[in-house]
């Protein structure tokens, strides 16, 4: 309910010069009605997940198999080198790498593909967000000084 009341704020400060912040009613409103709310937070996949996952993760295509490692390779070879993107995930359609970068919805769905994969609990609570989150767990459990992050 809070993105929504901020998006709106925005919204009418942008367009009709209203401030709608100055409404304690509706403050009031707002924060009785969270009371009950329990946010929920994206998952992290640990590191011997992602280890897991590079190692054993293969795709079988016409009785040849290929690991995520091969696929990086192959995609960072096949990368266009003229590419003004400095984005490293590229579109691969029909085997071809493009310079349109992916889509936010299709990059999106890449924690939950992974962690069904990895048959773990409750894949639709990887997000876009959980990578986010699993790269920071894994910069701190390795020691990365906070500023770093």
């Amino acid at each position: 309910m809070w993105t929504k009341y901020s998006m709106l704020r925005a919204a009418l400060k942008l367009h009709e010069n209203a401030d709608i912040s100055q409404y304690g009613r509706l403050i009031a409103f707002l924060k009785k009605e969270s009371k009950n709310h329990k946010p929920k937070k994206a998952q992290v996949l640990e590191r011997e997940d992602i280890q897991h996952l590079l190692c054993s993760f293969t795709i079988m295509k016409e009785g040849f198999s290929v690991n995520v490692l091969d696929i990086c390779r192959k995609y960072m070879s096949q990368r266009p080198k003229n590419v003004s993107q400095t984005r490293l995930v590229l579109c691969y359609r029909n085997e071809k790498c493009t310079v349109q970068r992916i889509g936010i919805n299709r990059l999106s769905k890449i924690p939950s593909v992974v962690a069904d994969f990895l048959k773990l609990p409750e894949t639709e609570l990887y997000t876009a967000h959980s990578m986010r989150r699993t790269s920071g767990t894994l910069l701190f459990n390795a020691g990365t000084d906070l500023g770093m992050l």
